[in-house]
């Protein structure tokens, strides 16, 4: 247990600005944003254990956070909220746009 808190605070540091700036790119909402990064670094330390170590940590990381999006996306077309016009699709964003994204995370650092 004691190791899985230093892999979350090792993994936290390295990658919570960039679920940030790839959940705020999606949705164009700081506060989303910003709760999606908290429940995509909550979902990971619950499933940490499911980690497979040979995996991509920051491709598993992006999954989680693209979940949290698409939840959030559902929810506020539930609510009938007009979504077309406020959110880039997570679904169309094409592997040129996410490594534009990391690139852009990178030189910030």
């Amino acid at each position: 247990m004691k190791n899985d808190w230093a892999f979350m605070q090792k993994w936290i540091k390295q990658y919570f600005s960039l679920v940030y700036h790839y959940a705020y790119y999606v949705c164009n909402d700081r506060s989303l944003a910003e709760k999606v990064a908290d429940r995509t670094f909550e979902a990971v330390h619950r499933n940490i254990r499911k980690f497979r170590r040979t995996k991509d940590v920051r491709g598993w990381i992006l999954q989680t956070a693209r979940y949290f999006i698409l939840k959030e996306i559902y929810s506020s077309w539930e609510r009938g909220e007009n979504i077309v016009e406020k959110y880039h699709s997570p679904d169309t964003l094409d592997p040129e746009a996410i490594q534009k994204i990391i690139r852009q995370y990178e030189e910030m650092r």
